[in-house]
């Protein structure tokens, strides 16, 4: 996979986009942006930013795509512990595929910087999620 990333951005990539895949960048986005308890709308607005226009995964922001970000926003916001869940198995969906993994870390640090505040807790969700992928929290 090719992945070029600038101030937190990724600009460009080639990987196969679908449903599943869009669910989990959407969890991972989210749960990085929730970490701090809080959805701040330029968190939002910096994940659509990052994707639209961007390639592969562009074809997926739609109305169905903008639902299931909101479904996961809420269902962690009604009930944390199944949204969470839910959000980590969609995640736990891609261990082992490393191209797709590789993006989801880096939609997750786009989560981390797109409010213009970089914080701790942020950090220790990326290292999670790296968890839940196999992948070495120490290498993101």
């Amino acid at each position: 996979m090719d992945v070029t990333v600038t101030k937190g951005l990724i600009v460009a990539y080639k990987v196969k986009a679908d449903e599943q895949l869009a669910n989990a960048l959407d969890a991972s986005f989210i749960l990085v942006a929730m970490a701090d308890s809080q959805l701040d709308m330029r968190e939002v607005t910096r994940f659509y930013e990052t994707l639209k226009g961007k390639g592969p995964l562009n074809e997926l922001i739609s109305a169905e795509f903008e639902q299931a970000f909101n479904n996961i926003h809420e269902q962690l916001v009604e009930n944390f512990e199944l949204g969470y869940q839910k959000a980590s198995d969609a995640i736990r969906a891609y261990k082992g595929d490393s191209e797709k993994s590789e993006l989801i870390i880096k939609l997750a640090q786009a989560a981390a910087v797109a409010d213009e505040k970089l914080k701790d807790i942020e950090n220790k969700a990326i290292a999670k999620i790296c968890e839940m992928l196999g992948l070495d929290p120490k290498k993101y």
